[in-house]
């Protein structure tokens, strides 16, 4: 019978490419079991160890070190960080701060186990630069829609990428001017963006809770 973690460590694309064989030995001898809880710093800028991080359960909110007003992103159940930290050469800072959003459990498999998986399983090591290659992809998107003068299309991008599995998306606690912040564009152009994005049905309000009602139609507006 197949492990809680072992299932887990499958849905990750790193390892969706496992016999149930590799991923029993990479939970016994590669993996260690972390929690934490609601509010409590998971990774930042000061204190952290390079390794890749998988959210087992729970989720976990993405801040700028340097801005932790600005809510970057949403890590979900199954959302993996810390890739960018391993091999980095003795970097000893990481670039964002990450904090438990509800009671977190994660899988961590450190650097030097990395290196160890990556060298009795090549294949695993081709899946992980696939998804680091992904995430490259979708931060140069990223950059180019938050650079963009059209704030319809930045809110889109933002809303598409923050959206849960029910597609429900929290405005940050400090409000929309921190959010008018994080998307480079004023409070006027986000609040006439989430109009428009409404009188098209694509969104629909409620508070701080934005539910998104057409993923792919809200995709076409981004583009």
């Amino acid at each position: 019978m197949i492990s809680e973690i072992c299932i887990k460590l499958k849905n990750c694309p790193v390892f969706a490419s496992c016999e149930t064989t590799v991923l029993n030995k990479i939970e016994k001898e590669y993996s260690h079991i972390k929690k934490a809880k609601k509010g409590e710093i998971l990774i930042s800028k000061d204190n952290f160890i390079p390794g890749l991080y998988i959210i087992i359960h729970g989720r976990a909110a993405v801040r700028k070190t340097n801005t932790s007003d600005v809510l970057m992103s949403v890590i979900e159940e199954g959302g993996t960080f810390g890739m960018a930290s391993i091999f980095s050469s003795g970097e000893t800072e990481f670039p964002t701060e990450i904090t438990a959003l509800t009671d977190c459990e994660m899988i961590v498999i450190y650097e030097k186990e990395i290196e160890i998986i990556f060298g009795e399983y090549p294949d695993i090591a081709i899946n992980y630069i696939k998804l680091l290659t992904k995430k490259i992809r979708f931060l140069n998107l990223k950059i180019d829609t938050y650079t963009s003068p059209n704030a319809n299309k930045k809110l889109a991008f933002y809303l598409n990428s923050n959206a849960d599995s029910l597609n429900r998306v929290f405005i940050p606690e400090q409000g929309m001017t921190a959010l008018a912040k994080q998307l480079n564009t004023g409070r006027a152009s986000l609040y006439r963006a989430f109009d428009y994005l409404e009188s098209i049905n694509l969104i629909k309000r409620d508070g701080k809770i934005i539910t998104v009602l057409d993923k792919d139609k809200l995709k076409n507006i981004q583009e």
